[in-house]
This record gives structure tokens, sequence and C-alpha cells, in this order.
């Protein structure tokens, strides 16, 4: 039997208490241990701070950060920006929105 670690993914949200924990001083190992992770990663979430930084900030809401665990923006994102734009134009207009309503606008 092997007694390799499960692998352990943390979410957007983790990685920035990581950094806000290593801004108090909080060393690589006690943080390594308290969420499970290997040392090395708590280096790579250190040495990607800008590029987490960045991507949070660019998320529309702490719901996105809580369940995100990876920095990949989605190949249509212009495409989901529009959507969400019509979607909630219609909403406010109290235009009622079901699937049926969608099948019929795409034909």
């Amino acid at each position: 039997m092997s007694n390799k670690r499960k692998r352990h993914v943390l979410s957007m949200e983790q990685k920035i208490e990581i950094l806000a924990k290593l801004d108090k001083g909080e060393t690589s190992v006690s943080l390594a241990r308290i969420y499970n992770i290997g040392k090395a990663t708590v280096t790579d979430i250190k040495n990607n701070r800008h590029a987490i930084m960045d991507f949070a900030s660019k998320m529309n809401s702490d719901y996105g950060i809580k369940r995100k665990k990876v920095m990949r923006i989605t190949k249509y994102h212009d495409l989901d920006k529009a959507m969400e734009m019509w979607f909630i134009q219609k909403r406010s207009l109290n235009e009622p929105i079901s699937g049926p309503y969608l099948k019929k606008l795409l034909r």
C-alpha cells in the first residue's frame, strides 16, 4: 500500500486566505498543515500571488471566489457577458424568461 497523500484542491478563497496569513507572518509549514497541502504548494501560491489576486479581482462575486478552484476564464466570456446583460434587461422589464421562451427565440 502506498502512503500517497490524497490530492487536495484549494478554492480561490482559500488561496487568498493563505496569502493573507503569509502576510501576517505565518510560516509555510504551519499553513501546509492547516490546509492539508504540501509546503511546495504554499510556495507556489506565494509565487503566483499577483496572478491569483488579479484573477480574484476580476471575478463578479464572492460566490465565484468560494467555488472557483482554477484560474481559467471561459472560452465564451464575451457571449456569457452579453447573455447576462440581456437576462438582466429582460428581468428588469418583468418579462418572463423560461425554457420554451428561449427555444422560441432561437428558432
